[in-house]
C-alpha cells in the first residue's frame, strides 16, 4: 500500500475550493490500495472529510507566515530574493513535517504530490501523465525521471514558481474535466453548534451573507459596510428573514454591527468556522455576496447565490 501525501495547500480558499479540492479528489479515486494524506489549513477539512484517510492541518508557524493570502500559490513576484529563500526554506521544512507524520503510521513508501498541480496549456496535461504512471510507480524519484514536463511536480517545482512567476499563473488550475465536484456537506462536529446559533435567530427562513472587506487585494469589489447594514436592517424589518454574517474574520466587514435576527458567526472558533457556515448555507435558501470567491462556497452546497458586481462606489 502507497502513502499519497497531498499538499500543503497554502492558497487562498477560493482556489482551494474551485480547482485543488477537486482535482486531489478525481487523483485520489484513481489509486487504488493507497492511504490518501492530505494537508491545508485546519478550517479546510470538510472539503476531504468524505473520502481522506487522515487530514493533516498546516502547522501554526508556517501559517503565522500569511505568505499566500490571495491566488493559487504566494505572489513570489513581490517578495525579495532573501524572503523567497526563506519560504522555500519553511516550505520543505513543512514538507519534511508531514511526511515524518506519515511515516509514524506506518513505513510504506510515501509519495508526496504538492499543492500546485501545473499544466502546460499546449501540450498533453502532466496530471494524466502521473494518473497513468503513479499506479505502477511508487517512488518519487522514478516518476521525476520520467517526467517529461520542464519543473513539474515532484523535483523543481518550488523553483520553476518562484523564478517564473508570469508563467507559473498561466499553468496552474487543473481543467473541470480532471476534478470531481461534490456537494459540500457538514460533519457530524458541528451539529450542536450549529443547533445552538440558529436558535439566535428568530425566524423560520434566514439568509447567509459574506460581507467582503479586503484592505490590500483588489479592495474596489468590497460593498460599503454603510449600504451593507441599510440592506440587512430591510432583509429583516420587511422580509422578515434572519441573517447570518459569514466569512472570515480577516477579510469580512460587519464585525461590530448588532441588530435583531442577525448573527455573526464570524467569531466562532476558527478550526470550526468552515464546517458550522457549511451547515448554515446547507439549511438557508439564499446566499449573498459582494464580488468575491466566497460566492462559489454555497453553490457548492446547493444553495441560490447572489452578488454584488461592483464598479466604483
Amino acid at each position: 500500500m502507497n502513502n499519497i501525501l497531498f499538499g500543503p495547500f497554502i492558497g487562498e480558499f477560493g482556489w482551494e475550493l474551485c480547482y485543488w479540492q477537486g482535482w486531489v479528489r478525481k487523483f485520489s479515486k484513481s489509486l487504488s490500495n493507497s492511504k490518501i494524506y492530505i494537508s491545508s489549513f485546519e478550517k479546510s477539512y470538510p472539503l476531504y472529510q468524505d473520502f481522506v484517510d487522515k487530514f493533516i492541518p498546516i502547522s501554526k508557524k508556517f501559517v503565522d507566515k500569511k505568505y499566500s493570502k490571495n491566488g493559487y500559490f504566494p505572489n513570489f513576484k513581490i517578495l525579495s530574493e532573501k524572503e523567497k529563500k526563506n519560504f522555500k526554506d519553511l516550505y520543505e521544512q513543512e514538507i519534511e513535517r508531514l511526511k515524518e507524520i506519515v511515516k509514524k503510521e506506518n513505513d510504506n513508501e510515501i509519495i508526496h504530490l504538492p499543492f500546485y498541480p501545473q499544466r502546460n496549456r499546449n501540450k498533453f496535461s502532466h496530471l494524466n501523465f502521473l494518473i497513468k504512471k503513479i499506479l505502477k510507480i511508487n517512488n518519487e524519484n522514478v516518476i521525476n525521471k520520467e517526467n517529461p514536463y520542464k519543473g513539474i511536480i515532484i523535483e523543481n517545482y518550488l523553483d520553476f514558481l518562484i523564478n517564473n512567476y508570469e508563467k507559473a499563473w498561466d499553468v496552474q488550475v487543473p481543467p473541470k474535466n480532471l476534478q470531481i465536484i461534490n456537494h459540500l456537506r457538514p460533519t457530524n462536529k458541528v451539529n450542536d453548534l450549529y443547533q445552538k446559533i440558529r436558535q439566535k435567530v428568530n425566524s423560520k427562513h434566514f439568509v447567509t451573507l459574506f460581507p467582503r472587506k479586503r484592505k490590500i487585494f483588489r479592495p474596489e469589489r468590497n460593498y460599503s459596510e454603510k449600504k451593507w447594514e441599510i440592506f440587512i436592517k430591510r432583509l429583516v424589518d420587511e422580509l422578515k428573514l434572519g441573517v447570518f454574517i459569514c466569512g472570515t474574520p480577516e477579510d469580512a466587514g460587519l464585525k461590530d454591527f448588532k441588530y435583531y435576527n442577525v448573527y455573526n458567526t464570524l467569531f466562532e472558533q476558527e478550526n470550526r468556522l468552515l464546517d458550522l457556515q457549511i451547515a448554515l448555507l446547507s439549511n438557508s435558501k439564499y446566499s449573498i455576496h459582494s464580488q468575491s470567491g466566497s460566492a462559489y462556497l454555497p453553490m457548492y452546497t446547493g444553495n441560490y447565490t447572489f452578488f454584488f458586481w461592483l464598479g466604483k462606489l
